[in-house]
């Protein structure tokens, strides 16, 4: 697969659970293998890394007190599938599934975020302001392995 049909790949990983709310299957996916319930109840970083994992076969886990997002490297220029980052008001993730700039140029991210909702229940698309987000990650290094291995 091209570089931009792995990408749209994740994005429509993501995408396609918009509205579900399962956040432990999203949990037990995300971290390692035996880790001890209860899970963590913020579940938004364990969505994104469950939607690479299945989109790209990333084997990576969740490190409590850790992440994954270290992993990767933030950009300045966020493509498709890219992971969204907020640290304020509190930590968040979320995929990236379109960017761009609205008729009078102010720019956008639209993403699907899993912990979404208000209170925060499922898995949602949602547009916002491109400066809301903290830090973009990008998945390239992801998309280089899967075509190493192909």
């Amino acid at each position: 697969m091209t570089p931009r049909e792995l990408r749209q790949r994740v994005a429509n990983v993501a995408s396609a659970e918009i509205d579900c709310s399962d956040a432990v299957r999203y949990w037990r996916e995300a971290l390692a293998p035996g880790t001890p319930r209860p899970y963590p109840p913020h579940w938004c970083g364990a969505f994104t890394l469950w939607a690479l994992r299945v989109a790209l076969g990333c084997q990576w886990h969740w490190e409590i007190g850790k992440g994954y997002l270290w992993r990767l490297k933030p950009t300045r220029d966020p493509d498709l599938g890219d992971v969204c980052y907020m640290d304020r008001p509190f930590q968040h993730h979320a995929i990236l599934t379109a960017i761009g700039d609205t008729a009078d140029g102010r720019a956008f991210a639209i993403s699907v975020d899993g912990n979404a909702g208000a209170p925060p229940t499922h898995v949602d698309e949602v547009w916002r302001a491109r400066e809301k987000w903290t830090v973009f990650y990008s998945i390239q290094p992801l998309i280089d392995t899967c075509n190493e291995l192909s």
